[in-house]
Protein backbone atom coordinates (compact mmCIF):
# COMPACT_ATOMS: atom_id res chain seq x y z
CA UNK A 1 0.00 0.00 0.00
CA UNK A 2 1.31 3.37 -0.65
CA UNK A 3 0.46 6.25 0.77
CA UNK A 4 0.15 9.77 -1.16
CA UNK A 5 1.87 12.11 1.28
CA UNK A 6 1.25 15.33 -0.99
CA UNK A 7 -2.32 13.96 -1.24
CA UNK A 8 -3.09 14.15 2.56
CA UNK A 9 -1.58 16.88 3.04
CA UNK A 10 -4.06 18.92 0.52
CA UNK A 11 -6.82 17.57 2.89
CA UNK A 12 -8.53 20.71 4.36
CA UNK A 13 -8.70 18.74 7.61
CA UNK A 14 -5.98 17.72 8.10
CA UNK A 15 -4.19 21.00 7.27
CA UNK A 16 -7.00 22.41 10.17
CA UNK A 17 -5.40 19.90 12.42
CA UNK A 18 -3.11 22.24 14.56
CA UNK A 19 -5.69 24.64 14.46
CA UNK A 20 -8.59 22.30 16.17
CA UNK A 21 -5.64 20.68 18.34
CA UNK A 22 -4.86 24.32 19.56
CA UNK A 23 -8.81 24.90 19.94
CA UNK A 24 -9.81 24.57 24.02
CA UNK A 25 -13.10 24.43 25.06
CA UNK A 26 -13.54 27.11 27.73
CA UNK A 27 -13.34 26.21 31.80
CA UNK A 28 -16.37 25.08 33.39
CA UNK A 29 -18.20 25.84 36.91
CA UNK A 30 -18.12 22.84 39.15
CA UNK A 31 -20.94 21.69 40.15
CA UNK A 32 -20.95 23.28 43.50
CA UNK A 33 -22.00 26.44 41.37
CA UNK A 34 -25.10 26.09 40.82
CA UNK A 35 -27.32 27.26 37.23
CA UNK A 36 -30.62 26.91 37.99
CA UNK A 37 -33.66 27.58 35.40
CA UNK A 38 -35.50 28.95 37.85
CA UNK A 39 -35.09 31.73 40.48
CA UNK A 40 -33.70 29.97 43.85
CA UNK A 41 -36.19 30.90 46.71
CA UNK A 42 -34.68 32.23 49.92
CA UNK A 43 -35.00 34.92 52.39
CA UNK A 44 -33.23 38.37 51.08
CA UNK A 45 -29.70 39.03 52.19
CA UNK A 46 -29.00 42.08 50.65
CA UNK A 47 -30.02 45.27 49.12
CA UNK A 48 -31.04 45.34 45.03
CA UNK A 49 -28.67 47.83 43.41
CA UNK A 50 -28.20 48.73 39.86
CA UNK A 51 -25.33 48.04 38.62
CA UNK A 52 -24.14 50.17 34.75
CA UNK A 53 -20.94 51.17 33.47
CA UNK A 54 -19.04 52.68 30.16
CA UNK A 55 -21.50 55.54 29.07
CA UNK A 56 -18.70 57.74 28.21
CA UNK A 57 -20.32 61.04 28.22
CA UNK A 58 -18.26 62.99 25.33
CA UNK A 59 -17.01 66.30 25.26
CA UNK A 60 -17.78 67.67 21.28
CA UNK A 61 -17.30 70.92 21.18
CA UNK A 62 -12.99 71.33 21.85
CA UNK A 63 -10.23 71.37 19.43
CA UNK A 64 -9.75 68.55 16.95
CA UNK A 65 -7.88 65.65 18.04
CA UNK A 66 -5.94 63.54 15.86
CA UNK A 67 -6.92 59.96 18.16
CA UNK A 68 -10.51 61.41 16.41
CA UNK A 69 -9.94 61.39 12.51
CA UNK A 70 -11.70 59.46 9.81
CA UNK A 71 -8.41 57.50 9.50
CA UNK A 72 -8.05 56.84 12.90
CA UNK A 73 -11.62 55.74 13.47
CA UNK A 74 -10.90 52.69 10.56
CA UNK A 75 -8.11 51.04 12.86
CA UNK A 76 -10.30 51.79 16.20
CA UNK A 77 -13.90 51.72 15.49
CA UNK A 78 -14.68 52.98 18.87
CA UNK A 79 -12.64 56.54 17.72
CA UNK A 80 -15.86 58.16 16.52
CA UNK A 81 -19.60 57.39 17.40
CA UNK A 82 -22.36 59.42 15.90
CA UNK A 83 -22.64 62.56 16.68
CA UNK A 84 -26.09 62.01 17.98
CA UNK A 85 -25.06 59.39 20.34
CA UNK A 86 -22.26 61.88 21.60
CA UNK A 87 -25.40 64.42 22.27
CA UNK A 88 -28.25 61.88 23.24
CA UNK A 89 -26.00 59.58 25.03
CA UNK A 90 -26.66 61.10 28.37
CA UNK A 91 -30.74 61.18 28.24
CA UNK A 92 -29.89 57.38 28.39
CA UNK A 93 -27.99 56.93 31.75
CA UNK A 94 -30.73 60.13 33.15
CA UNK A 95 -33.43 57.36 32.13
CA UNK A 96 -31.88 54.42 33.92
CA UNK A 97 -31.20 56.83 36.80
CA UNK A 98 -34.55 58.19 37.31
CA UNK A 99 -36.74 55.21 36.17
CA UNK A 100 -34.34 53.14 38.48
CA UNK A 101 -32.27 54.73 41.05
CA UNK A 102 -35.20 55.99 42.82
CA UNK A 103 -35.44 52.92 45.30
CA UNK A 104 -32.16 51.19 44.42
CA UNK A 105 -27.92 52.63 44.96
CA UNK A 106 -26.38 52.51 41.73
CA UNK A 107 -22.83 51.08 41.33
CA UNK A 108 -21.41 52.51 38.28
CA UNK A 109 -18.22 50.72 37.21
CA UNK A 110 -15.96 53.13 34.88
CA UNK A 111 -16.09 55.07 32.17
CA UNK A 112 -18.21 57.54 33.27
CA UNK A 113 -15.99 59.63 30.73
CA UNK A 114 -14.94 59.87 27.16
CA UNK A 115 -11.92 62.17 26.91
CA UNK A 116 -11.37 62.51 30.07
CA UNK A 117 -12.63 66.05 31.08
CA UNK A 118 -13.52 67.71 33.49
CA UNK A 119 -16.63 69.29 32.09
CA UNK A 120 -17.53 65.34 31.06
CA UNK A 121 -17.38 64.87 34.92
CA UNK A 122 -19.38 67.48 35.18
CA UNK A 123 -22.19 66.74 33.01
CA UNK A 124 -22.03 63.11 34.67
CA UNK A 125 -22.92 64.65 37.82
CA UNK A 126 -25.71 66.18 37.38
CA UNK A 127 -27.57 63.29 36.03
CA UNK A 128 -26.07 60.99 38.86
CA UNK A 129 -27.11 63.11 41.16
CA UNK A 130 -30.70 62.90 40.52
CA UNK A 131 -30.41 59.41 42.11
CA UNK A 132 -32.62 58.69 44.88
CA UNK A 133 -30.36 56.56 46.92
CA UNK A 134 -26.99 57.85 45.81
CA UNK A 135 -24.37 56.75 43.51
CA UNK A 136 -21.13 55.37 43.99
CA UNK A 137 -18.31 54.17 40.97
CA UNK A 138 -15.16 52.45 40.64
CA UNK A 139 -12.52 54.45 38.15
CA UNK A 140 -12.51 53.46 34.58
CA UNK A 141 -9.45 54.06 32.51
CA UNK A 142 -11.19 57.09 30.32
CA UNK A 143 -11.95 58.53 33.75
CA UNK A 144 -8.33 59.73 33.91
CA UNK A 145 -6.78 59.13 30.98
CA UNK A 146 -6.83 61.06 27.80
CA UNK A 147 -9.35 59.06 25.31
CA UNK A 148 -9.02 56.38 28.18
CA UNK A 149 -5.48 55.49 26.79
CA UNK A 150 -2.93 57.09 28.92
CA UNK A 151 -1.42 60.28 30.20
CA UNK A 152 0.20 61.61 27.17
CA UNK A 153 0.08 64.50 24.64
CA UNK A 154 -1.17 67.20 27.53
CA UNK A 155 -1.38 70.62 25.34
CA UNK A 156 -3.67 68.01 22.70
CA UNK A 157 -5.72 66.59 25.79
CA UNK A 158 -5.93 70.90 27.11
CA UNK A 159 -7.20 71.38 23.95
CA UNK A 160 -9.69 68.37 23.09
CA UNK A 161 -11.44 69.56 26.59
CA UNK A 162 -11.87 73.30 26.09
CA UNK A 163 -14.80 75.74 26.61
CA UNK A 164 -16.22 78.55 25.78
CA UNK A 165 -15.61 79.49 29.44
CA UNK A 166 -12.28 78.42 30.04
CA UNK A 167 -13.70 76.18 32.74
CA UNK A 168 -12.88 72.80 30.86
CA UNK A 169 -9.37 71.14 31.43
CA UNK A 170 -8.12 67.23 31.77
CA UNK A 171 -9.34 65.09 34.29
CA UNK A 172 -6.16 63.52 35.07
CA UNK A 173 -6.28 60.73 37.94
CA UNK A 174 -5.78 62.67 40.71
CA UNK A 175 -8.20 65.32 39.81
CA UNK A 176 -10.79 62.33 38.93
CA UNK A 177 -10.70 61.37 42.54
CA UNK A 178 -10.72 64.86 44.37
CA UNK A 179 -13.72 65.74 41.93
CA UNK A 180 -15.29 62.48 43.19
CA UNK A 181 -14.57 62.69 46.62
CA UNK A 182 -16.21 66.09 46.53
CA UNK A 183 -19.18 64.30 44.87
CA UNK A 184 -19.16 61.64 47.71
CA UNK A 185 -19.76 64.42 49.81
CA UNK A 186 -22.50 66.05 48.55
CA UNK A 187 -24.45 62.73 49.28
CA UNK A 188 -23.59 62.84 52.94
CA UNK A 189 -26.87 63.22 53.67
CA UNK A 190 -30.46 61.99 52.67
CA UNK A 191 -31.42 58.27 52.08
CA UNK A 192 -27.65 56.79 50.96
CA UNK A 193 -26.34 57.95 54.60
CA UNK A 194 -23.27 58.49 53.51
CA UNK A 195 -22.19 60.72 56.20
CA UNK A 196 -18.37 61.17 54.30
CA UNK A 197 -16.71 64.68 54.95
CA UNK A 198 -13.64 64.91 53.14
CA UNK A 199 -10.56 66.28 55.43
CA UNK A 200 -8.75 69.16 54.14
CA UNK A 201 -5.46 67.37 53.17
CA UNK A 202 -6.76 64.89 49.64
CA UNK A 203 -3.55 63.90 49.23
CA UNK A 204 -3.76 60.53 51.37
CA UNK A 205 -6.57 59.45 53.88
CA UNK A 206 -8.96 57.09 54.52
CA UNK A 207 -12.16 56.92 56.17
CA UNK A 208 -15.10 54.63 58.29
CA UNK A 209 -18.34 55.14 58.43
CA UNK A 210 -20.66 54.76 61.74
CA UNK A 211 -21.02 50.95 62.14
CA UNK A 212 -25.02 51.37 61.57
CA UNK A 213 -26.85 49.30 59.33
CA UNK A 214 -28.22 51.82 56.53
CA UNK A 215 -24.85 52.70 56.01
CA UNK A 216 -24.91 52.18 52.12
CA UNK A 217 -20.70 53.33 51.73
CA UNK A 218 -18.81 51.73 54.48
CA UNK A 219 -15.08 52.45 53.57
CA UNK A 220 -12.76 54.47 51.81
CA UNK A 221 -9.31 54.62 51.34
CA UNK A 222 -7.41 56.99 48.53
CA UNK A 223 -3.79 58.25 47.30
CA UNK A 224 -3.33 61.50 45.51
CA UNK A 225 -0.05 61.80 43.85
CA UNK A 226 -0.02 65.23 42.07
CA UNK A 227 3.71 64.04 40.56
CA UNK A 228 2.86 61.10 39.45
CA UNK A 229 -1.09 60.98 39.37
CA UNK A 230 -1.04 57.97 37.39
CA UNK A 231 0.01 56.23 40.77
CA UNK A 232 -3.10 57.39 42.77
CA UNK A 233 -5.58 54.81 43.84
CA UNK A 234 -9.75 55.39 45.29
CA UNK A 235 -10.96 52.03 46.53
CA UNK A 236 -14.18 51.40 48.47
CA UNK A 237 -16.05 49.07 50.72
CA UNK A 238 -20.01 49.02 50.51
CA UNK A 239 -22.85 47.66 52.88
CA UNK A 240 -25.59 45.75 51.18
CA UNK A 241 -26.84 44.19 54.42
CA UNK A 242 -30.10 44.55 55.40
CA UNK A 243 -31.28 45.48 58.41
CA UNK A 244 -32.06 42.85 61.31
CA UNK A 245 -35.53 41.88 60.52
CA UNK A 246 -38.24 39.62 62.81
CA UNK A 247 -37.45 35.97 63.16
CA UNK A 248 -34.24 36.59 61.10
CA UNK A 249 -32.09 37.87 63.56
CA UNK A 250 -28.53 39.99 62.80
CA UNK A 251 -26.26 36.63 64.63
CA UNK A 252 -28.14 34.11 61.92
CA UNK A 253 -27.71 37.08 59.22
CA UNK A 254 -24.91 37.01 56.56
CA UNK A 255 -23.17 40.48 55.97
CA UNK A 256 -23.37 41.21 52.10
CA UNK A 257 -20.00 43.60 51.37
CA UNK A 258 -18.55 44.97 48.04
CA UNK A 259 -15.50 46.01 47.32
CA UNK A 260 -14.71 48.43 44.36
CA UNK A 261 -11.28 47.86 42.96
CA UNK A 262 -9.26 50.94 41.06
CA UNK A 263 -8.11 49.11 38.42
CA UNK A 264 -6.66 52.08 36.75
CA UNK A 265 -3.69 52.35 39.06
CA UNK A 266 -0.41 52.24 37.23
CA UNK A 267 3.54 51.73 38.42
CA UNK A 268 4.78 53.43 34.97
CA UNK A 269 3.32 56.24 33.56
CA UNK A 270 0.59 54.98 30.99
CA UNK A 271 1.36 55.37 26.94
CA UNK A 272 -0.92 55.07 23.91
CA UNK A 273 2.20 52.26 22.83
CA UNK A 274 2.86 49.94 25.53
CA UNK A 275 6.36 48.43 26.04
CA UNK A 276 7.71 45.83 28.51
CA UNK A 277 6.01 47.21 31.85
CA UNK A 278 4.91 50.69 30.31
CA UNK A 279 0.69 49.79 29.74
CA UNK A 280 -2.04 51.09 27.68
CA UNK A 281 -4.62 51.75 30.02
CA UNK A 282 -7.42 51.14 27.44
CA UNK A 283 -5.60 47.58 27.02
CA UNK A 284 -4.31 46.91 30.66
CA UNK A 285 -5.33 47.32 34.32
CA UNK A 286 -3.19 47.18 37.10
CA UNK A 287 -2.94 47.38 41.13
CA UNK A 288 -0.45 48.42 42.98
CA UNK A 289 0.82 46.75 46.40
CA UNK A 290 -0.76 49.78 48.36
CA UNK A 291 -3.90 49.40 46.67
CA UNK A 292 -3.92 45.81 47.52
CA UNK A 293 -2.82 45.86 51.10
CA UNK A 294 -5.78 48.41 51.81
CA UNK A 295 -8.02 45.39 50.59
CA UNK A 296 -6.35 42.39 52.43
CA UNK A 297 -6.68 44.65 55.66
CA UNK A 298 -10.35 44.87 54.90
CA UNK A 299 -10.92 40.99 53.81
CA UNK A 300 -9.37 40.00 56.97
CA UNK A 301 -11.57 41.76 58.97
CA UNK A 302 -14.45 39.75 57.32
CA UNK A 303 -17.06 38.23 59.45
CA UNK A 304 -17.99 34.67 59.47
CA UNK A 305 -20.40 33.90 56.46
CA UNK A 306 -20.10 37.24 54.96
CA UNK A 307 -20.31 36.87 51.01
CA UNK A 308 -18.11 39.61 49.22
CA UNK A 309 -18.52 40.72 45.98
CA UNK A 310 -15.75 41.95 44.33
CA UNK A 311 -15.72 44.83 41.43
CA UNK A 312 -13.68 46.98 39.34
CA UNK A 313 -13.49 48.12 35.50
CA UNK A 314 -11.20 45.90 33.68
CA UNK A 315 -12.25 42.46 33.57
CA UNK A 316 -9.64 39.27 35.48
CA UNK A 317 -7.86 38.70 31.24
CA UNK A 318 -7.08 42.44 31.03
CA UNK A 319 -4.95 42.69 34.33
CA UNK A 320 -1.75 42.60 34.84
CA UNK A 321 0.23 39.21 35.87
CA UNK A 322 0.66 41.34 39.72
CA UNK A 323 -2.99 42.03 40.33
CA UNK A 324 -4.36 38.30 38.77
CA UNK A 325 -2.61 37.18 41.61
CA UNK A 326 -3.97 39.20 44.06
CA UNK A 327 -7.64 38.37 42.96
CA UNK A 328 -6.45 34.66 42.24
CA UNK A 329 -5.06 34.68 46.24
CA UNK A 330 -8.41 35.88 47.64
CA UNK A 331 -9.78 33.64 45.60
CA UNK A 332 -8.04 30.99 47.05
CA UNK A 333 -8.58 31.72 50.23
CA UNK A 334 -12.17 31.59 49.67
CA UNK A 335 -12.82 35.12 51.20
CA UNK A 336 -14.18 36.34 47.49
CA UNK A 337 -17.40 35.24 45.86
CA UNK A 338 -18.10 37.16 42.60
CA UNK A 339 -16.02 38.91 40.67
CA UNK A 340 -17.65 41.57 38.37
CA UNK A 341 -16.39 43.80 35.75
CA UNK A 342 -17.18 46.25 32.76
CA UNK A 343 -14.76 47.66 29.92
CA UNK A 344 -15.49 45.39 27.08
CA UNK A 345 -19.08 46.85 26.37
CA UNK A 346 -20.27 43.58 25.89
CA UNK A 347 -22.91 41.89 28.37
CA UNK A 348 -21.02 38.33 29.33
CA UNK A 349 -19.92 36.06 32.00
CA UNK A 350 -16.17 34.27 32.13
CA UNK A 351 -15.53 30.96 33.99
CA UNK A 352 -11.59 31.89 35.34
CA UNK A 353 -9.84 28.99 35.59
CA UNK A 354 -8.57 27.97 39.05
CA UNK A 355 -5.79 25.45 41.04
CA UNK A 356 -8.38 24.76 43.89
CA UNK A 357 -12.00 25.75 41.74
CA UNK A 358 -12.75 27.27 38.65
CA UNK A 359 -14.99 30.86 39.74
CA UNK A 360 -16.92 33.40 38.24
CA UNK A 361 -16.75 36.63 36.95
CA UNK A 362 -19.71 38.74 35.65
CA UNK A 363 -19.40 41.46 33.10
CA UNK A 364 -21.54 44.44 32.73
CA UNK A 365 -22.22 45.77 28.83
CA UNK A 366 -22.19 49.55 28.05
CA UNK A 367 -25.06 51.98 28.78
CA UNK A 368 -24.58 53.81 24.94
CA UNK A 369 -23.60 51.43 23.01
CA UNK A 370 -25.64 48.96 21.62
CA UNK A 371 -27.48 47.66 23.15
CA UNK A 372 -27.19 49.92 25.97
CA UNK A 373 -28.23 48.09 28.97
CA UNK A 374 -27.99 48.03 32.95
CA UNK A 375 -28.38 45.48 35.68
CA UNK A 376 -29.93 44.55 38.95
CA UNK A 377 -28.13 42.68 41.70
CA UNK A 378 -29.12 41.25 45.05
CA UNK A 379 -28.28 38.22 47.13
CA UNK A 380 -30.68 35.94 48.94
CA UNK A 381 -30.30 32.90 50.59
CA UNK A 382 -30.43 30.06 48.69
CA UNK A 383 -33.42 27.89 50.47
CA UNK A 384 -32.55 24.25 50.81
CA UNK A 385 -29.06 25.15 49.88
CA UNK A 386 -26.56 25.26 53.08
CA UNK A 387 -23.35 25.68 51.03
CA UNK A 388 -24.70 28.13 48.64
CA UNK A 389 -26.09 31.85 48.23
CA UNK A 390 -28.20 32.86 45.30
CA UNK A 391 -27.62 35.81 43.40
CA UNK A 392 -29.82 37.55 41.27
CA UNK A 393 -29.25 39.40 38.61
CA UNK A 394 -31.04 40.50 35.69
CA UNK A 395 -29.87 42.19 32.63
CA UNK A 396 -32.26 44.71 31.38
CA UNK A 397 -31.85 46.00 27.88
CA UNK A 398 -32.72 49.50 27.72
CA UNK A 399 -34.55 49.69 24.79
CA UNK A 400 -36.57 46.72 25.79
CA UNK A 401 -37.55 48.30 28.66
CA UNK A 402 -38.19 51.47 27.50
CA UNK A 403 -39.89 50.74 23.78
CA UNK A 404 -42.57 48.51 26.05
CA UNK A 405 -43.73 51.82 26.72
CA UNK A 406 -42.88 54.41 24.10
CA UNK A 407 -43.57 52.17 20.98
CA UNK A 408 -46.47 54.40 19.28
CA UNK A 409 -44.42 57.66 20.26
CA UNK A 410 -41.29 57.04 18.49
CA UNK A 411 -42.29 58.68 15.34
CA UNK A 412 -41.11 57.00 12.50
CA UNK A 413 -40.69 60.62 11.05
CA UNK A 414 -37.92 61.35 13.36
CA UNK A 415 -35.31 58.86 12.05
CA UNK A 416 -33.12 60.44 9.74
CA UNK A 417 -33.12 59.46 6.28
CA UNK A 418 -29.91 57.31 5.35
CA UNK A 419 -29.55 60.29 2.02
CA UNK A 420 -28.90 62.57 4.49
CA UNK A 421 -25.83 64.32 5.74
CA UNK A 422 -26.61 64.34 9.29
CA UNK A 423 -27.47 60.23 8.93
CA UNK A 424 -26.16 58.44 11.64
CA UNK A 425 -22.83 57.04 10.83
CA UNK A 426 -22.50 59.43 8.15
CA UNK A 427 -18.90 59.77 9.80
CA UNK A 428 -18.20 56.53 8.35
CA UNK A 429 -17.20 57.86 4.84
CA UNK A 430 -14.61 60.00 6.46
CA UNK A 431 -10.90 58.32 5.74
CA UNK A 432 -8.78 61.58 6.11
CA UNK A 433 -6.19 61.22 8.73
CA UNK A 434 -6.57 64.86 9.12
CA UNK A 435 -8.07 65.75 12.58
CA UNK A 436 -9.54 69.16 11.49
CA UNK A 437 -11.60 68.02 8.63
CA UNK A 438 -12.51 65.44 10.38
CA UNK A 439 -13.95 67.67 13.16
CA UNK A 440 -15.29 69.82 10.64
CA UNK A 441 -17.47 66.93 8.83
CA UNK A 442 -18.62 65.85 12.69
CA UNK A 443 -19.62 69.54 13.30
CA UNK A 444 -21.40 70.22 10.36
CA UNK A 445 -23.62 66.74 10.88
CA UNK A 446 -23.95 67.99 14.37
CA UNK A 447 -25.13 71.65 13.07
CA UNK A 448 -27.36 69.39 10.70
CA UNK A 449 -28.83 67.36 13.77
CA UNK A 450 -29.67 70.42 15.65
CA UNK A 451 -31.53 71.93 12.72
CA UNK A 452 -33.41 68.36 12.62
CA UNK A 453 -34.33 68.52 15.87
CA UNK A 454 -35.90 72.02 15.58
CA UNK A 455 -38.47 70.67 12.58
CA UNK A 456 -39.92 68.22 15.36
CA UNK A 457 -38.97 69.92 18.88
CA UNK A 458 -40.92 73.31 18.79
CA UNK A 459 -39.65 76.05 21.32
CA UNK A 460 -42.32 77.54 23.66
CA UNK A 461 -43.49 81.33 23.10
CA UNK A 462 -42.47 81.99 26.27
CA UNK A 463 -38.64 80.46 26.07
CA UNK A 464 -35.91 83.40 26.72
CA UNK A 465 -33.04 80.95 26.06
CA UNK A 466 -31.78 81.82 22.67
CA UNK A 467 -28.29 81.51 20.15
CA UNK A 468 -26.83 84.97 19.79
CA UNK A 469 -29.15 87.19 17.21
CA UNK A 470 -32.21 85.11 17.06
CA UNK A 471 -35.34 84.96 18.78
CA UNK A 472 -37.56 82.17 16.78
CA UNK A 473 -36.66 78.95 16.15
CA UNK A 474 -36.90 79.63 12.28
CA UNK A 475 -34.21 82.07 12.91
CA UNK A 476 -31.86 79.17 14.71
CA UNK A 477 -32.59 77.35 11.55
CA UNK A 478 -31.27 80.35 9.66
CA UNK A 479 -28.13 80.57 11.58
CA UNK A 480 -27.07 77.07 11.56
CA UNK A 481 -27.65 77.24 7.50
CA UNK A 482 -25.43 80.26 7.35
CA UNK A 483 -22.80 78.35 9.28
CA UNK A 484 -22.83 75.20 7.41
CA UNK A 485 -21.51 77.41 4.75
CA UNK A 486 -17.63 75.92 3.45
CA UNK A 487 -16.57 79.77 3.97
CA UNK A 488 -17.55 79.17 7.98
CA UNK A 489 -13.83 78.28 10.13
CA UNK A 490 -14.22 75.27 12.47
CA UNK A 491 -14.02 78.11 15.53
CA UNK A 492 -17.41 79.68 13.88
CA UNK A 493 -19.05 76.33 13.74
CA UNK A 494 -18.25 75.36 17.56
CA UNK A 495 -19.09 78.65 19.22
CA UNK A 496 -22.72 78.45 16.98
CA UNK A 497 -22.85 74.73 18.29
CA UNK A 498 -21.66 75.46 22.29
CA UNK A 499 -24.77 78.40 21.93
CA UNK A 500 -26.76 75.60 20.78
CA UNK A 501 -26.43 72.86 23.16
CA UNK A 502 -26.89 75.82 25.88
CA UNK A 503 -30.34 76.76 24.10
CA UNK A 504 -30.88 73.07 23.80
CA UNK A 505 -30.57 72.23 27.62
CA UNK A 506 -32.06 75.41 28.45
CA UNK A 507 -35.31 76.15 26.72
CA UNK A 508 -38.47 75.83 27.46
CA UNK A 509 -40.31 73.08 24.52
CA UNK A 510 -44.11 72.92 23.97
CA UNK A 511 -44.19 69.50 24.65
CA UNK A 512 -41.55 68.20 27.26
CA UNK A 513 -42.37 64.31 27.04
CA UNK A 514 -42.33 64.73 23.64
CA UNK A 515 -38.60 66.64 23.77
CA UNK A 516 -37.34 63.41 25.80
CA UNK A 517 -38.69 60.51 23.25
CA UNK A 518 -37.53 61.92 20.36
CA UNK A 519 -33.84 62.44 22.37
CA UNK A 520 -33.99 58.83 23.38
CA UNK A 521 -35.18 58.44 19.94
CA UNK A 522 -32.23 59.83 18.40
CA UNK A 523 -29.90 58.05 21.12
CA UNK A 524 -31.66 54.48 19.96
CA UNK A 525 -31.00 54.79 16.63
CA UNK A 526 -27.45 56.14 16.69
CA UNK A 527 -26.27 53.60 18.84
CA UNK A 528 -27.70 50.44 16.88
CA UNK A 529 -26.40 51.61 13.46
CA UNK A 530 -23.31 52.46 15.09
CA UNK A 531 -23.00 48.66 16.03
CA UNK A 532 -24.51 47.29 12.97
CA UNK A 533 -22.37 49.72 10.19
CA UNK A 534 -25.47 50.38 8.22
CA UNK A 535 -29.46 51.14 8.63
CA UNK A 536 -30.58 47.29 8.80
CA UNK A 537 -32.25 44.98 11.55
CA UNK A 538 -30.65 44.00 14.68
CA UNK A 539 -31.37 40.21 15.34
CA UNK A 540 -33.90 41.50 18.43
CA UNK A 541 -36.04 43.08 15.96
CA UNK A 542 -39.30 41.65 15.90
CA UNK A 543 -40.91 43.45 13.10
CA UNK A 544 -39.51 44.51 9.54
CA UNK A 545 -41.81 47.15 6.93
CA UNK A 546 -40.81 45.39 3.69
CA UNK A 547 -42.20 47.28 0.30
CA UNK A 548 -45.52 45.64 -1.70
CA UNK A 549 -43.34 45.76 -4.61
CA UNK A 550 -45.42 46.54 -8.17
Amino acid sequence: MTIDLRAILRTPLLLALPLILACEHPPSLPSSWGIPAQEASGRALSLEVVLVADNQLHHLYGDPSWLRSGFTDHLVPVAIRPVQLDVYAPHILRWIVTNYADKRPVIHLGDALDIACTVEFDAFKKIMDRSGRGWVMAPGNHDGYYFGNGHFAWSEWTGACKTADGHGRPMTKDRFIEAYLKALADQRVGPAGFGFTPPESLELGSWESAPTETSFLRSLAWKIDRDQPWRSYLVQRLNLSLPAQPGYPEKTRPRVMVILLDTTQYHFRPRLVPFFWVQNAGLTGELLDDQIQVVDDWLASREPGQVTILMGHHPYHALTAGAQRALDRWQREGVIQLYVSAHTHTAQYYVRRASNMNWLEMNLGSATDWSPEFRTLSVSAAEGYREQVAFRTKRSPVHQLWEASQSPDCNAAWEVNTQRQDFYISYATLVTPDPVKTQIALMNTLLKSYEWLLKFVKSSPSNTVWPEGTGRDDAVVRKIEETLRDSVSLDQKLELLRQLHQFDTGRKVVDEKLQEQFRLCQAMWASKYDLLGARAPNVDDAYVLIPRGR
